[in-house]
């Protein structure tokens, strides 16, 4: 039959869709049936090509799908992905809970401790509508005091929840009914027992004894989570109808990550020594924060090869950097050499939108997880990064029947909008944010004629080194830099409490005594700025740093600073246009 095709004809992965499969069955007819001449639609033998069509077209979309699927580079489907990196020894991320320090507060004190028991719940307005948190443990109020701070959870806990019954058989498997289970590898986020004793968790079940009650995590095809147990070699072989149970958390996500003073309301009802209600109230002093939802398509591919290029070791920069950034709660990493031994670990974590810095619980993870897989000489050291914050002034002239607010609006969203310029999903520890690439990017806006820079620049921060107090940059009088300054260091060093020196990198020593509260200006007149004294006041010997770039440049970062934004970033002037 080949040797009979029709001119034109073309065998393989060309002619793959319904019509060119059709068009090239029904040209085939005057080559192998002469006598076949009517070839209209309701003829049954073109019924019968449609059909066959039909089916080609199919398979051969799935012979595509599954093609591309084995691809990770191309695949649109997420599960597949995960798998990959499951396979691979990457778990990818599930969402993460916020959390919040809040503020209990009695409305009078009681003779007697007041002990708030664990999951006892809190409300506050967040930005997918009520949030709901848990304490994790139980805190205590001591007799004669009215207030504590504790640590709160978004979502809710699910106490003691009844899995099923053991069969006996080796590498039985349970299943946490709810999706949105909260699990990213840690020990203490889920607590299970079987038959009453308690389980213990493990990342590995190689890493389980033969004789332990050892249970690991993984998620299935359809999101949930599965509790699996051992064979006898890899675990104890669970005995025969015993009850498995597991207490866990439900959320997760962006809805608990509330602003300062959203947390109002106590759900639960607190009772004192005696059995009677008590008058409880709640506040949260800052943001909560370190809510995240699972990780996107685009993190799995760059994340989970890093991962295994890594082989489970941390020897180079590139390891610790893989590692760190697969455990939860961390969106970038920096890793900087201290030394001969030294690693010194930067951290940004999720949410970091929200002013977060980086809790003691996942310094203390981060270290956990690098031990066992560091070179035994290196020392670890985890810290927060420095937050940067960013400022743009621009002039642009738009075309004269563009409409200058939606211009102006538009040129806002290409900084602070969703993967924007000085948007944190963009950025990266120590990356610098190039001038001409703003420029571009920002020319390149429906309705913009040309534009004048006014600002580019990191706004001036003070790092205190060595403080005895906490004197601050004025925000009254905020600091300026002057047109033609250089990117320069300013170390202050404190003479006594109110007293200072400047010496600046490329400025020099200063000659002029700084006062607190008395505007200082630099020789030359490139940085004027005025030292506030804080609640704590300075002692001699206190010194920090002020860094400082030109007014109109690239904005330069250290490894240990990651840009981001405020409500006063973006000052945007738009003229030429129509309207204001």
């Amino acid at each position: 039959m080949i040797n009979n095709l029709p001119p034109n004809m073309q065998v393989g992965g060309l002619n793959r869709e319904y019509q060119s499969i059709l068009a090239d069955l029904t040209r085939m007819i005057p080559s192998l049936l002469p006598e076949w001449t009517y070839k209209e639609g309701d003829d049954f033998g073109i019924v019968l090509l449609q059909q066959l069509s039909y089916l080609a077209d199919h398979l051969h979309y799935r012979a595509d799908a599954t093609f591309r699927d084995m691809a990770p580079t191309k695949t649109p489907h997420r599960e597949v992905l995960r798998q990959f990196a499951e396979w691979l020894g990457y778990m990818a991320q599930r969402a993460t809970p916020a959390e919040a320090i809040v503020t209990l507060t009695l409305d009078a004190p009681l003779a007697d401790d007041l002990l708030i028991p664990r999951f006892t719940r809190f409300s506050g307005a967040g930005p997918e509508g009520t949030a709901f948190f848990e304490t994790t443990t139980e805190v205590l109020i001591p007799g004669g005091d009215t207030s504590v701070s504790a640590t709160v959870v978004e979502g809710q806990a699910k106490i003691d929840v009844l899995l099923g019954l053991t069969s006996g058989r080796a590498f039985e498997r349970f299943v946490i009914p709810q999706k949105s289970a909260i699990y990213n590898r840690g020990d203490d986020e889920l607590e299970v027992t079987v038959g009453g004793e308690q389980a213990t968790h493990y990342l590995y079940p190689a890493l389980i004894q033969n004789q332990d009650l050892g249970y690991w995590v993984r998620q299935n095809p359809d999101g949930f989570l599965e509790l699996r147990f051992g064979d006898g070699t890899f675990g104890r072989i669970l005995p025969p109808n015993v009850e498995v149970r597991c207490t866990y958390r439900i959320g997760g996500g962006i809805a608990g990550n509330v602003q300062a003073g959203a947390i109002k309301e106590v759900v639960s009802t607190v009772f004192d020594s005696s059995g009677s209600p008590v008058t409880l109230s709640v506040t949260n002093p800052e943001a909560a924060a370190r809510g995240f939802v699972e990780e996107s398509i685009d993190s799995l591919r760059e994340t989970a090869p890093a991962y295994f290029r890594t082989q489970n070791r941390a020897v180079t920069q590139a390891d610790y950097h893989a590692l760190v950034l697969a455990i939860p709660g961390v969106y970038r990493a920096s890793i900087v050499p201290q030394g001969v031994n030294g690693v010194q670990v930067f951290v940004v974590p999720t949410n970091v939108s929200t002013g977060a810095t980086v809790s003691d619980a996942l310094k203390a993870r981060i270290v956990r997880e690098l031990d066992p897989k560091r070179m035994a000489t290196d020392v670890i050291s985890v810290f927060s990064c420095s937050l940067v914050k960013t400022d743009v002034r621009l002039f642009v002239r738009a075309h004269r029947n563009a409409r200058n607010g939606a211009v102006r609006e538009a040129i806002r969203q290409r900084f602070i909008g969703d993967d924007g310029i000085f948007y944190e999903s963009r950025n990266d520890l120590g990356k610098p944010l190039y001038l001409s690439d703003m420029i571009g990017e920002i020319e390149a806006v429906p309705g913009v004629n040309n534009l004048d820079v006014l600002v580019y620049t990191r706004r001036p921060k003070l790092v205190w080194n060595s403080a005895s107090g906490n004197a601050v940059l004025s925000t009254v009088n905020p600091p300026t830099v002057g047109p033609v300054a250089p990117d320069d260091v300013w170390t202050i060093t404190m003479l006594n409490a109110t007293q200072f020196t400047v010496t600046g990198l490329y400025g020099g020593f200063q000659e002029t005594i700084g006062e607190l509260g008395t505007a200082y200006l630099t020789q030359g007149g490139s940085f004027k700025f005025t030292l506030a004294a804080g609640d704590t006041p300075m002692a001699e010997g206190d010194w920090g740093v002020i860094r400082t770039g030109k007014v109109v440049g690239n904005i330069i970062l250290e490894p240990n600073e990651f840009p981001v934004f405020d409500a006063r970033s973006v000052v945007i002037d738009v003229q030429g246009g129509l309207g204001g």
